[in-house]
């Protein structure tokens, strides 16, 4: 069964945003940088990118981001790292058609490769704040699992509501 987990929260500020993607994007987890898609926001700078369209928006406070983390099985041991990529490429997708900037960034590091989609809170097409409820959770999960089926790999059994990460996490600290 492949795993998806949305980590949430509202008590995040701009360096939790910045710390977050230099954890996922860190060199010896993604090939040294190799295996990172950026949607919508810049290479050199990603976490500006995402803060100027919210500094542009006015929407500077309170929540910065979600981030989703997906493990496929079978482990996706036929694919390629690239071919890997572009599996979370499609799935980031779905946010990014909405408007929402993001970084997919595969981590090779692990066991089982695994990657994270980092997705901007800000909407660059509107300026809207992000807003998912249960039914956009299990559009999100249903959108991943379809694109999971065509490579003939598992989809997410985990009902919408399981994805969600409401756990307190300690952003401030080492994201380790």
């Amino acid at each position: 069964m492949s795993i998806l987990k949305n980590i949430t929260g509202t008590h995040h500020n701009p360096q939790t945003l910045e710390k977050t993607i230099n954890y996922c994007c860190e060199m010896y987890k993604t090939g040294d940088g190799e295996f990172i898609a950026y949607l919508g926001c810049s290479k050199n700078d990603p976490a500006g990118s995402m803060a100027a369209i919210k500094r542009c928006n006015k929407k500077e406070i309170k929540r910065q981001f979600e981030e989703s983390m997906m493990s496929v099985s079978p482990a996706g041991n036929q694919y390629s790292n690239d071919e890997m990529l572009g599996i979370g490429v499609e799935c980031a997708q779905f946010w990014f058609r909405k408007g929402f900037q993001c970084i997919v960034a595969l981590h090779l590091y692990h066991e089982f490769r695994h990657f994270h989609i980092i997705i901007n809170s800000v909407s660059y097409v509107d300026g809207k704040k992000l807003d998912i409820d249960l039914k956009m959770y299990n559009a999100y999960k249903t959108h991943c699992s379809r694109i999971l089926h065509n490579y003939g790999l598992d989809p997410i059994r985990t009902p919408a509501a399981k994805i969600i990460d409401k756990n307190p996490h300690n952003f401030e600290e080492d994201l380790d």
